[in-house]
């Protein structure tokens, strides 16, 4: 789910590439779209991180999650 402060930070990013390029409005919101499906965000599954920033063992679903990406390139089944 994206949060309405993730949207506001896209939107605005949008917004100062029309201005700052002078483009038009579908040209910015291209350039918006680029910039979030190249973003780290959208390309990786974050981990989760310990206290201490050490490893953590994987819950069933998180292990079941990365190997079907990993072989099916799609999220697990129920």
């Amino acid at each position: 789910m994206v949060e309405p402060d993730e949207v506001g930070d896209w939107a605005d990013w949008v917004l100062k590439a029309q201005a700052d390029f002078k483009l038009s409005g579908v040209d910015a919101v291209k350039e918006g779209i680029k910039a979030v499906l190249g973003s780290p965000g959208f390309l990786l599954i974050e981990e989760s991180t310990g206290e201490a920033n050490e490893p953590q063992p994987l819950t069933d679903y998180e292990l079941a999650s990365r190997l079907s990406y990993f072989l099916w390139s799609t999220m697990p089944d129920e």
